[in-house]
């Protein structure tokens, strides 16, 4: 595993003079995700890693913009894991998981007040 000064970051955002550019983002409100959604996203890690390299970087490219320009962005972006794909799987599967968690918490903190 890479020490955290070599880390990538799986969600790129960028400010553009007209607005705001954001690469693989997603919604930070349970409401927003299916319970299949949610399963899914807690398991990622293990089906990125026996997803081919390939066939995920084109999906993860086109499934994540809706231009070519953010598509061309996700895909350069995934390239600088091209030698390590499993630790492209961790970092997803990371993140998926703080997107499944941190709602959940927020929802609690929210009835609790």
């Amino acid at each position: 595993m890479h020490y955290p000064d070599h880390l990538q970051i799986i969600t790129v955002c960028l400010t553009w003079q007209n607005g705001f550019i954001s690469i693989d983002s997603a919604p930070l409100q349970k409401s927003y995700m299916t319970a299949m959604e949610i399963w899914l996203l807690e398991r990622a890690e293990p089906l990125y890693k026996i997803y081919p390299w390939k066939a995920l970087l084109r999906a993860g490219s086109r499934g994540c913009a809706e231009t070519e320009y953010g598509q061309n962005l996700m895909q350069k972006m995934m390239m600088s894991y091209d030698s390590d794909p499993k630790e492209y799987a961790r970092l997803a599967g990371f993140g998926y998981r703080m997107l499944v968690i941190i709602p959940i918490r927020i929802s609690r903190m929210k009835s609790t007040d």
